[in-house]
This record gives structure tokens, C-alpha cells and sequence, in this order.
């Protein structure tokens, strides 16, 4: 690989994070590095968090994201999300750990120990101002030209998708949520 591109998995639909893990898991897979910062997530325990564990060293993780505060009872030896959303609700360190999320992202970007870069929820970390888009824009310009970089999140402006190379869009059409289905394990985390 060459020439790392920019892809992007945006918009209302599930599969926006599961298709980007997917992604370092095949990259994983060929041996090859890569690093996964997860923007506004944090904490909980998520079956993609053990899957890297496996896959160390050449799928790292970083959550740059406080924990969910409402997690339900241990079930077999790991937390049961209770799909209450408050994982998504906004709090005032939400700020301080994008900023450093976004450091390690930058230096990740800049240097040459990663093939890909996943910006998990990175849509969501500018849309609420926590990042600036010109910002975000410039760093992915300045790449290793060899680094491929996948941003997920559910709306982009129409700078960061004319900077993609590769853009998919989820769409829902139907979710079991709306049927007040909780978050299942192994499915939603």
C-alpha cells in the first residue's frame, strides 16, 4: 500500500463503527499496524475493546471518552449496557478528552508506525465543536502520504467529505430500537 486514502462511513444508519472496525481487523489480520481512537467513547467494555486485545500489537485502542455512568449489573464478567444514550449526552470533560484523543491521532497520523488510522465518532467530536474542521482538515493533509484514515460518525460538512476518497453513507430504514429493543451483546457492543 502505497498511498493511504481517506474513507468515510457517516450517517444515520448502524454499521458506521462496525464497518471501520472491520477495516483494522483485516489490516490487523496482515500483520500490518493500525490504531483506533474512539472519540465520545470510553469505559465500557465492547466486544470490539476485547477483539483488539487479541490482536495486540497491530490493533491498538484509544478511548478518548468518559465511561458510561449507567451501566447495568455484570452480567458473566462484563457490564450490560442499559441503551439508555447516555453514553452520547454531553458532559464537561468531553472537551478535554477529544483534546487528547486528538493529540495521539495527530502524532499517529504524522508518523510511520501505523498503516491505518480509525477516527471513530469523529463527525460527532467536530459537529459539537470540540475539534475544528479546518484543523482536522489540515492534519489529514499533512499525512504520511502511506497512512489510510477512516472517519466515522453520523454528518460531515461538505469540506471533510470533498477531502474523502471513499464515502459510504448508513442509512436506516428500519432499527429495532425504535421497538424500545435495549443494546444487545455482540451486536450493538
Amino acid at each position: 500500500m502505497n498511498k493511504g486514502l481517506v474513507q468515510i462511513y457517516y450517517g444515520h444508519g448502524k454499521g458506521k463503527t462496525t464497518a471501520a472496525w472491520g477495516q483494522a481487523m483485516r489490516m490487523a489480520g496482515h500483520r500490518l499496524s493500525c490504531l483506533v481512537v474512539q472519540f465520545l467513547k470510553g469505559g465500557l467494555y465492547s466486544g470490539e475493546l476485547w477483539a483488539a486485545e487479541r490482536l495486540a500489537p497491530y490493533l491498538e485502542v484509544i478511548q478518548a471518552g468518559r465511561g458510561c455512568p449507567y451501566a447495568g449489573p455484570i452480567k458473566a464478567g462484563i457490564w450490560e449496557c442499559t441503551g439508555c444514550g447516555s453514553c452520547f449526552q454531553e458532559a464537561p470533560e468531553d472537551r478535554d478528552l477529544t483534546r487528547l484523543g486528538w493529540q495521539a491521532a495527530e502524532r499517529a497520523l504524522a508518523g510511520g508506525s501505523y498503516k491505518l488510522v480509525v477516527l471513530d465518532e469523529i463527525g460527532h467530536a467536530i459537529r459539537k465543536g470540540y475539534l475544528a474542521e479546518e484543523t482536522v482538515l489540515a492534519v489529514l493533509a499533512q499525512r504520511r502520504e502511506a497512512v489510510e484514515v477512516v472517519l466515522t460518525g453520523r454528518e460531515f460538512s461538505p469540506g471533510i467529505l470533498a477531502a474523502a476518497d471513499l464515502i459510504t453513507e448508513m442509512r436506516s430504514v428500519k432499527h429495532h430500537f425504535a421497538q424500545g429493543e435495549k443494546a444487545r451483546l455482540g451486536i450493538e457492543y
